[in-house]
């Protein structure tokens, strides 16, 4: 088994193919080298992957729909396949409904937690212990 100690640091954007995550992304390239992005679009991950490596940075990608229930093990098995560790956990997926409350569909409001809290939540309690271990990360 490969020790931590010989896997590369990276920047992990989750929801990286648009908004603030590509820009994060970016600035993440210039300074800190390795950078995976992951998101469901491939067409926004191929660009934003461009946009990474214009700027001089090593560019990953990852298709992965986070509501799934194993997507941190997938994540992780993937940076792992790659050499890679997680170092810098970025997450900035989400999205909204606007409207009332009473008017929006309920599966669209449930979606919403599912992803923007219950998703984000579980991989930063995923990484979490491994950085602690590693004193390094955020």
């Amino acid at each position: 088994m490969i020790s931590h100690r010989e896997f590369r640091p990276a920047v992990v954007v989750i929801g990286g193919s648009g908004g603030i995550g590509r820009a994060i992304a970016s600035v993440a390239a210039r300074e800190r080298g390795a950078v995976v992005l992951v998101a469901r679009s491939p067409e926004g991950l191929a660009a934003a992957a461009s946009e990474v490596r214009k700027g001089g940075g090593e560019a990953f990608t990852l298709e992965l729909d986070l509501v799934a229930g194993d997507a941190p093990t997938r994540l992780e098995g993937f940076l792992s396949a790659h050499g890679l560790v997680c170092d810098v956990l970025v997450n900035s997926a989400g999205y909204g409904l606007r409207g009332a409350a009473t008017a929006l569909p309920i599966d669209g409001q449930l979606g919403i937690i599912d992803l923007n809290i219950h998703s984000l939540t579980e991989l930063t309690l995923h990484f979490l212990p491994g950085m602690v271990a590693r004193r390094r990360g955020g």
